[in-house]
């Protein structure tokens, strides 16, 4: 089913089709038969998309099917399917594109408007570009063999293709998961394939391109980086309302000038447009007015109509040839002119976005999701403060997962998110749709919008290979560290200049957190949100040759441990609740002893962390956490973050001091819970996790001794489940 980029327009997108079209349904009752028929005399006279007055945008006969260039706002950009090979680039696209038989070409064109119009999955027209030009070059290599259809299509004639000369092997096999999704659809087709098995590379014996592995951040360059943006943010953080208030200055500076324009364009009062506005702009608005049928000197007589021309221009002013600025003062620091305090705040914003991503490991467009209002959130764990970044979820693919949209981060990430949003919320007030994006075009002179996220991403990743530290020369040490992140590259050489992309801080966070054993595989494999281990392996792949880090660290982590326990204990001691398995039986047994259990010699050692740290050295103590605030003492547990919480509630290993991890399980399980039975969706299987979850979280928080309201299960819900007796 298509996905729009505009979601509120959805319903309203559907029912124009409907109206324009004719039919009660169009895709449903006039589509879907013809192309179920394979009836192409009709269907070359047909849209595929019409516009709001009825007329036809796009029509089946096309070899071109351009959704983005008619409607960019509901397709976003790049969505434009071509049913030809060997495309040229540019206004000839279409025209020079070789053009494929007849019969398999509206074949592919069936299987494009089934994806769009009649499967169940949401998909962008962008997402279908691939997969058309693999079907497309199925298609040119079939005919070359004397095949004009994919009907009869089976396993033993693709590997008579495959070894005739198809090429399966790219990354990711793209042209095998396009064949398996042309058999799901069969149904669908006026053609049948027996492709009854899915194709996989392993059964026909491809060997798929090695993906390149994304280059870890050497040390100098990640540390460098990573100072100097943290100093910026603690430096500014606390001038951070000064900022938006400056930023507030300037951009009402800059809309006081633009009707001063405006005013003067419109009455001749004596100023040329071209003293007012730049040469290039100065033709554009000449051509835009002209063709609108509006003079350019109405003396105010065309109202909305001719202020709405000149916006939808948007000029490049003349700024100071029409009103001096003003100085601006943040702190000790003077801006007389407006473009340096633009580099100003572009060098903060750069800081803190680069900070966001490598303390946190999310990916750029979650970075671009983020919303100004729940995007960072702090939660209290004891004493301090845990901070989560929410964004929206990325998409799943060969090469990109996730299953989770929130990360923990730090202090210095949490100050980042504030300093931008200050930055960026005077120009949110300004924009006339997107009002909920984050980010914003802080260096467009006018015209204020939301940030695109392929223009934030490489605005970014320029910016930060403009740098100094980026300048300076590789050195035979980086060029180690670069080599032992990645062995099978020869391209790292002495002299070169290292080039960031920003994917490379999602590679450097699980490369130097795993290598400094900071986290283990399956609490890195929860913080990047991976659906498969296999996922975070790659991401964090060689972090075991980083031995120098290890040996350097080991200490520390030790010590960590041996705090951890002997805080734990101190706890016991003073008769605060220790909940999980072996908490729970520990503190039965200093109650039951009083403050007589620490006064025995190897109890109160206990309470030392110099005990503890002699302990883990020797082996004969082990401690790992499982979640904040959940610990687990079996050396053989290799569970992480990804947790089920009936399995530690009442494990004879386990020990629990804080309720935030299982009162988030507990609120997430009934989120889940309730959407998913208003939906008419659940079942028992799921029933049964999300309420055992619930159950088990409330068990925690109940030896804890931390009040909260019991989740009452729906009526319904309960129906679904075996009877059994709850957690006690």
């Amino acid at each position: 089913m298509l996905k729009l980029e505009k979601t509120n327009d959805t319903d309203l997108f559907w029912e124009t089709q409907k109206l324009h079209v004719g039919g009660e349904d169009y895709y449903q009752d006039i589509l879907l038969p013809l192309v179920k028929a394979g009836n192409w005399a009709e269907l070359e006279k047909l849209p595929v998309l019409c516009a709001e007055d009825g007329s036809p945008l796009i029509i089946f006969k096309e070899n071109c099917w351009d959704f983005s260039d008619k409607r960019e706002d509901l397709f976003g950009k790049g969505g434009n399917l071509h049913f030809t090979y060997e495309t040229a680039k540019g206004q000839n696209k279409t025209r020079n594109g070789k053009i494929l038989e007849r019969n398999i070409c509206n074949e592919i064109k069936c299987f494009v408007l089934v994806e769009l119009f009649f499967s169940h999955r949401k998909i962008a027209v962008r997402s279908l570009i691939s997969p058309t030009n693999k079907l497309v070059y199925c298609a040119q290599f079939m005919l070359s063999q004397g095949v004009n259809t994919f009907d009869g299509l089976n396993f033993e004639q693709i590997l008579e293709y495959k070894n005739s000369g198809l090429y399966l092997s790219e990354k990711g096999a793209k042209t095998i998961a396009t064949l398996n999704r042309l058999a799901e659809l069969e149904e669908f087709f006026p053609f049948k394939t027996n492709i009854y098995q899915k194709l996989t590379s392993e059964s026909l014996k491809v060997v798929t391109e090695a993906s390149n592995q994304n280059p870890v951040i050497p040390p100098r360059i990640y540390i460098g980086l990573m100072q100097k943006f943290s100093k910026i943010v603690d430096d500014y953080y606390q001038y951070r309302f000064d900022i938006e208030k400056a930023i507030e200055q300037l951009l009402a500076y800059r809309d006081e000038n633009n009707h001063f324009a405006m005013n003067h364009v419109r009455h001749r009062t004596g100023l040329s447009l071209g003293s007012l506005v730049t040469d290039d702009s100065m033709v554009e608005i000449v051509t835009n007015f002209k063709q609108a049928g509006i003079p350019l000197i109405d003396y105010g007589k065309c109202g909305d109509k001719w202020i709405n021309v000149w916006n939808q221009t948007e000029p490049r002013l003349h700024h100071n040839h029409i009103r001096s600025f003003n100085s601006i003062k943040i702190c000790d620091m003077h801006f007389e002119t407006t473009t340096n305090f633009q580099s100003f705040i572009s060098e903060i914003d750069t800081a803190c976005k680069w900070l966001l991503l490598a303390l946190s490991g999310m990916r750029v467009d979650e970075l671009y999701r983020v919303s100004p209002i729940f995007g960072m959130q702090g939660f209290q764990l004891g004493s301090n403060t845990i901070y989560l970044l929410t964004t929206k979820q990325s998409k799943i693919s060969l090469t990109s997962q996730t299953k989770d949209d929130v990360y923990v981060t730090t202090k210095t990430a949490n100050k980042a998110f504030e300093i931008l949003n200050s930055i960026h919320s005077p120009y949110r007030k300004r924009f006339e749709t997107d009002k909920n994006r984050m980010f914003a075009t802080i260096m467009s002179a006018n015209w204020h919008r939301a940030a695109e996220k392929k223009a934030m991403g490489k605005l970014l990743n320029d910016r930060i290979n403009d740098l100094a530290v980026l300048q300076e020369p590789l050195s035979h040490k980086d060029c180690e560290y670069l080599k032992v992140s990645d062995p099978t590259r020869n391209d790292f050489l002495v002299g070169n200049t290292f080039n960031f992309t920003n994917h490379q801080l999602r590679r450097s966070f699980a490369y130097y957190l795993i290598g400094y054993e900071l986290l283990s595989f399956p609490q890195l494999k929860q913080q990047l949100g991976h659906l498969s281990t296999e996922m975070t392996r790659w991401y964090a792949a060689n972090a075991s040759s980083f031995q120098k880090m290890y040996r350097e660290v080991q200490s520390e982590r030790n010590k960590q441990q041996s705090e951890t326990l002997a805080r734990i204990f101190n706890r016991m001691a003073n008769n605060e609740r220790i909940a999980g398995g072996l908490g729970l039986a520990l503190t039965d047994l200093v109650t039951k002893e009083g403050k007589l259990h620490f006064e025995k010699t190897e109890n109160k050692r206990k309470l030392s962390s110099e005990y503890w740290e002699t302990e883990i050295k020797a082996n004969r103590a082990h401690i790992h956490a499982i979640a904040p605030g959940m610990y687990c003492t079996k050396r053989e547990c290799d569970m992480r973050i990804s947790i089920d919480l009936s399995e530690c509630t009442d494990c004879g290993w386990d020990l629990i001091e804080d309720v935030v991890y299982a009162e988030t399980a507990r609120m997430d399980a009934i989120r889940f819970l309730l959407f998913l039975h208003e939906q008419g969706e659940l079942n028992q299987s799921a029933a049964s996790k999300y309420v055992m979850q619930i159950r088990s979280a409330e068990k925690i928080m109940s030896d804890i001794g931390f009040e909260y309201e019991k989740f009452s299960i729906p009526e319904e819900v309960e129906a679904m489940l075996i009877p059994v007796s709850e957690v006690s």
